[in-house]
């Protein structure tokens, strides 16, 4: 069977617990695994031994130790909450080969028909998990029957489940976000852009046991003398990691009904917790210090503490989460003002400091904050769709790269030719009447009304002057219209590219178009270099020019010679009294232009009237220079446009077609 044609089992292996979905190679339709009949996903990631003998998995393991006598818990023993420790601890590895190995023996037995040899297998793994984890994880997974696992980062499951489920926007999903994953056993930070990972951080020891160990010790300060009876029967280990855990789910829950009930709960046959409220809780958890039975069970798993909870002071569990998520947003280059979205994630996301805390840090802020319902269930059915996802993308992908040349050449090109025109047309527009009309008008008609004679050539002298010293304004300007084109351009063809892929489907989101966003080198999905070199060097072609084109127009040469040839030379001629054979050539122009001209002379040759035929003259030419030059860079432009092209297409993402 190929590999797009195996069903996909998605595993979240997690400190507390485990969830396992499936998913059809055809459809994204992900269904999470009920193992117990109790109507939630998942199981507890508990094993029990009897002996050296795997005897129990999941939450039967926890309650059969719960039932057992004290007497038979000798011969028992229950290993909980390892995930975090399988690359530091040989004891923690095992457990986890014989939990995954029996979760595969168990589900066939109830008719689940988990069959790794025929599955595409991920599992889901923190972003910022090191080689060592990575490479554990797959040899576990291997020895416990599940093949060549592919691994995939757990934020990128929790982003498809919620996009997914439409708990956040499409559009949102394409700008910076980021996904909080607090678990029962590591707390992990991920930015998210485009729907992919760009940057993570957290902290392993940061997790929901701590809080397990928070409740142990509140419930032992309320009834110390449990303590010697938790010893006795060998299950203060269990007492924490379970008995707590439930204590601190309760009361989890309840303060997310209403902050202001006090909480009471049994405690199994040891006592109870009692007046547990809100308050009481902050107290305890900006004052926090590890168990000896929490600092026991990590140490005999073969992990090294971190020195925060060996050193003995007291931990602020709350600045703890707050400080972490502060210290790796200051480390991105990602803005915390760009952020679009945070995703809460994990069974400790269900805690409202985490939520406020968050809230906090984001005030002020265009963010959406999410958390699912059932946060602990979204990673695993989100990793179990992502290759029906990819495979869809692909397919779609694929129509999209055949159809990009046809779109390039009815939208892309047409729009390019159309927009050099326009552009061309503004430029000479400006630079005649910044020019011509405040420069070169004035010369003209002080040459008109001078009292003393003067020659053309003067008059060409004084045009020529001008140029030169309109030179860089002539650069600025043709600058400042070529840059508004080049990024007028991109714009536009990311737009047109936009609205093109929403014909397949393909989903982008506005706020990438927005005005503030449109710098080539800061545009966010694209990461451009500034386009048109060629084009901003017409600036200099035109400054160039700029003389010649205008003593052309003015007095004669080798350009347009409006007064050497044409209607205004042969007003010279019959100014001159009837010497027209001289304005036949060049030569005869040059003459011309050397010979000095009387007042009267001088006010036929520059009437208004010429002078607007002079102008028109200017700009024309003008206009078809600058687009003679744009012409030389169109097909070079068109390649640059078409680069942006294909770099939205390769910025798509699988979440596109949600």
């Amino acid at each position: 069977m190929s590999g797009t044609d195996r069903r996909v089992l998605g595993v979240d292996f997690g400190t507390t617990n485990s969830y396992f979905s499936v998913c059809p190679p055809e459809e994204i339709s992900p269904q999470g695994i009920d193992f117990e009949g109790r109507g939630r996903d998942g199981l507890a990631t508990a094993i029990l031994y009897e002996g050296n003998e795997i005897f129990l998995v999941g939450d039967k393991a926890i309650e059969e130790y719960s039932d057992a006598l004290p007497e038979e818990r000798r011969a028992l023993t229950l290993m909980m909450q390892f995930k975090p420790d399988i690359s530091e601890s040989e004891r923690a590895k095992k457990a986890t080969i014989d939990f995954l190995s029996s979760v595969l023996s168990t589900s066939q037995e109830r008719g689940f028909f988990i069959l790794p040899e025929d599955m595409h297998v991920i599992f889901g793994v923190p972003s910022d998990a090191n080689e060592e984890y990575k490479s554990t994880l797959k040899e576990v997974a291997q020895d416990a029957g599940y093949g060549e696992i592919e691994l995939v980062d757990e934020p990128t499951g929790a982003i498809i489940h919620h996009v997914a489920q439409r708990e956040i926007p499409v559009s949102a999903a394409f700008s910076p976000g980021l996904v909080v994953d607090f678990g029962g056993g590591t707390c992990d930070f991920t930015i998210m852009d485009n729907g992919r990972v760009k940057w993570s951080w957290g902290d392993f020891a940061l997790g929901g046991r701590l809080l397990d160990d928070l409740f142990f010790q509140w419930f032992l300060d309320q009834d110390p003398s449990a303590e010697k009876r938790l010893r006795k029967d060998r299950c203060e280990t269990f007492f924490l990691l379970s008995i707590c855990k439930d204590a601190k789910e309760h009361f989890s829950r309840t303060m997310e009904k209403d902050k202001k009930q006090v909480v009471h709960k049994r405690m199994w046959e040891y006592g109870r917790l009692e007046g547990l409220t809100w308050e009481l809780f902050l107290e305890r958890a900006m004052n926090y210090r590890p168990s000896d039975v929490l600092l026991n069970f990590l140490l005999s798993g073969g992990i090294s503490l971190p020195d925060r909870l060996r050193s003995g002071a007291a931990i602020d569990l709350l600045e703890w989460f707050r400080s972490t998520l502060r210290e790796g947003l200051s480390r991105t280059d990602v803005d915390k003002k760009s952020i679009k979205y945070v995703i809460l994630t994990g069974g400790s996301s269900l805690w409202l400091f985490a939520k406020d805390i968050v809230e906090e840090e984001f005030a002020g802020l265009d963010v959406r904050i999410v958390r699912s319902t059932r946060p602990y269930a979204a990673i695993a059915k989100g990793l179990s769709a992502l290759p029906a996802l990819k495979k869809k993308f692909d397919e779609t992908k694929g129509k999209i790269q055949k159809d990009k040349e046809e779109f390039i050449k009815k939208e892309i090109e047409p729009y390019l030719v159309e927009h050099m025109d326009h552009i061309a047309e503004e430029i000479a527009q400006e630079i005649v009447i910044e020019f011509f009309d405040k420069q070169v008008h004035p010369v003209m008609l002080e040459f008109r009304k001078s009292e003393t004679d003067l020659s053309l050539k003067e008059l060409e002298k004084r045009v020529s002057e001008q140029a030169e010293i309109f030179k860089p304004r002539i650069e600025h300007i043709i600058k400042e219209k070529v840059d508004f084109l080049s990024r007028a351009s991109v714009a536009a063809v990311i737009e047109k590219t936009r609205v093109w892929l929403g014909n397949y489907r393909i989903a982008i989101g506005e706020e990438r178009l927005r005005p503030e966003a449109m710098g080539t080198e800061k545009f966010p999905i694209l990461s451009l270099s500034s386009p048109g070199d060629k084009c901003l060097a017409i600036g200099k072609v035109m400054s160039g020019i700029m003389s010649g084109v205008l003593v052309s127009v003015v007095c004669g040469g080798s350009g347009m010679a409006l007064i050497a040839t044409g209607p205004v030379g042969i007003i010279i001629g019959a100014i001159l009294g009837g010497i027209a054979g001289l304005v036949i050539g060049a030569k005869s122009a040059d003459k011309l232009k050397d010979k000095k001209l009387g007042r009267w002379a001088r006010a036929r040759i520059m009437s208004n009237k010429a002078i607007l035929r002079v102008r028109k003259k200017f700009h024309n030419k003008l206009r078809e220079e600058l687009k003679e030059q744009l012409e030389k860079v169109e097909a070079e432009l068109t390649q640059h446009l078409e680069k942006i092209v294909d770099t939205q297409i390769e910025a798509l993402s699988e979440i596109c077609q949600l």
